[in-house]
């Protein structure tokens, strides 16, 4: 890991004593591509806050943070056999006995944050609560799931929830009464906004665009994955070559090599289809495109936060669930009549400024910043507790830390 040069160590002078929290002191745990997105986010404003921490991808999140200056591998610092760096990874399988042993002697970090999708999660925060870490769950969906699968997961072995929106709140106050749980927003909601400064229009699009296409509308697609996928993505293959006046530029799922996409648009011989150079940014294409389009990803949420033409493309009969589209401020295409709609005709629905859409949502802004500024806090009064006492802190939990 690099080091942190804004300053690695955060030096606490409390009654005479020195205490000292190192790069391993905060982790941020994420299995799902939003999730790693989220704590992202989360890292850059613990940068500008002087905080020592680590990202920890797991899953299609490792695949998203390896090459981040911040990130730590499991395998690597506690040697872990299990397939903790493998995209597919399913979320309900567990890391086995002796990875978890290494662990608990591996790491021993004062904060810990986790997502909540995956079981290997659950297992993590149990190791770091029975440590004595404290241990924080951001919930990154904006549905609630079933009480029998969220008591699985790290939010009841979590000392606090973080959640994205307030609907939720009172359903997780009812499941988890004993845990504090905060409303901050979601930090991978306003991750694009971010990217727009760094854009050079000019010279993304001379870098991105062939020479012939440089007059063609734009359209750009956002991957995804699985049988209903690959059926969408085909259908949209066939639309694309019937379009000869539009570009379309297709960005593969994270961690994804994007060779299915490919192979259908080869075999389809559609030569207006391109995929995203790998050393683009997707946040920053995006600013080029006249249309955005996506499967089943909170990549639209992104693409609305930050006021483009988005919408969501997905010709099964899956009843997939999003808030911008359960309000209509996104559409929701299903067919070939749908997608001429969409790229030909003017925008059907208004583009909304951050804050009007957080409004709209009631999403609270700003949620990166105020998720960094919880953990310095628990950071620092961790500090305090280790300089007085030295003993571990198990604070409030409906589930004995060990299960």
């Amino acid at each position: 890991m690099k080091k942190n040069t804004l300053g690695a160590v955060i030096l606490a002078i409390i009654c005479g004593t020195r205490v000292v929290a190192s790069e391993e002191s905060v982790l941020l745990l994420a299995f799902t591509a939003s999730e790693a997105k989220s704590f992202e986010s989360v890292s850059k404003e613990l940068v500008r806050l002087n905080v020592p921490h680590a990202l920890v991808g797991l899953g299609v999140a490792y695949a998203i943070l390896k090459d981040h200056p911040r990130a730590l591998s499991l395998k690597v610092k506690c040697g872990l056999r299990g397939p903790v760096h493998r995209t597919e990874w399913p979320s309900k399988q567990r890391l086995p006995e002796g990875d978890l042993l290494k662990l608990s002697g591996c790491l021993d970090p004062h904060v810990a944050m986790l997502g909540t999708y995956a079981r290997v999660q659950a297992q993590i925060a149990s190791i770091f609560r029975k440590k004595g870490s404290y241990v924080i769950s951001f919930y990154d969906d904006f549905y609630k799931d079933t009480p029998q699968i969220m008591v699985k997961s790290a939010l009841p072995r979590s000392h606090e929830i973080l959640l994205p929106t307030p609907k939720l709140l009172p359903f997780f106050q009812k499941i988890f009464p004993h845990i504090p749980t905060h409303v901050t927003g979601r930090p991978n909601n306003e991750t694009w906004l971010f990217a727009r400064k760094r854009v050079n229009e000019v010279r993304l699009r001379e870098k991105l665009i062939p020479q012939a296409f440089r007059k063609h509308k734009i359209l750009f697609y956002l991957g995804g994955y699985g049988r209903d996928y690959n059926d969408s993505f085909e259908e949209l293959v066939k639309f694309v070559k019937q379009k000869p006046e539009l570009l379309a530029v297709y960005s593969p799922y994270p961690g994804d090599n994007g060779k299915r996409e490919m192979s259908l648009i080869q075999m389809y011989g559609v030569k207006n289809f391109i995929a995203l150079p790998p050393d683009v940014p997707v946040e920053e294409a995006v600013y080029l495109a006249d249309r955005i389009l996506c499967h089943r990803s909170n990549t639209g949420i992104q693409a609305a936060f930050a006021g483009l033409a988005v919408g969501y493309y997905d010709t099964s009969l899956y009843v997939y669930q999003n808030p911008l589209i359960d309000k209509g401020i996104v559409p929701h295409l299903q067919t070939q009549k749908d997608l001429h709609k969409f790229i030909d005709e003017p925008y059907q629905h208004p583009r909304h400024t951050p804050e009007e859409l957080s409004e709209k949502m009631n999403w609270p802004l700003g949620a990166a910043h105020t998720i960094a500024l919880r953990i310095k806090e628990r950071l620092t009064s961790r500090l305090h507790a280790s300089s007085l006492q030295g003993l571990p802190w198990q604070g409030p939990g409906i589930l004995d830390p060990s299960s």
